[in-house]
């Protein structure tokens, strides 16, 4: 399991909503991520899915919490977040027992993509900054 705390400040051109950022991040994962969200409030999103490999199988599961705290033009979006090995790490750890070379393969592939989800929740939250701050 791997945990990770993500903020973003977000200086807006122009009066800033919750909702109008928990759309973007929405979108924003749509295209990285499958997920779906688990609660909703105003100023929170809950989100678990995983991220889009295009190479190999995906063997880890992420658990995040976009908190979304907008004053006007000014904004701050703090991500706690996890991910955890998933089914299909634990079949390439079970298998692997018996082979060797899956448990390697399986392992292999968890230690690249644990950091996955917090890639992916940065590069959303530099979109948020992009998107809604001044030059």
């Amino acid at each position: 399991m791997a945990k990770f705390e993500l903020s973003q400040k977000v200086k807006g051109k122009e009066q800033l909503s919750a909702d109008q950022i928990k759309e973007f991040i929405k979108k924003q994962l749509s295209k990285s991520c499958k997920f779906e969200v688990t609660s909703e409030s105003p100023n929170a999103l809950v989100i678990k899915g995983k991220v889009i490999e295009s190479l190999f199988t995906t063997v880890t599961d992420f658990q995040a919490t976009f908190d979304i705290k907008v004053e006007g033009q000014n904004g701050r979006i703090i991500v706690n977040g996890e991910s955890n090995a998933n089914g299909v790490f634990w079949l390439f750890f079970l298998v692997g027992l018996c082979t060797g070379i899956f448990l390697l393969i399986g392992i292999g592939l968890y230690l690249m993509q644990q950091v996955k989800p917090k890639e992916a929740c940065d590069s959303i939250l530099k979109a948020v900054d992009t998107e809604f701050s001044t030059i």
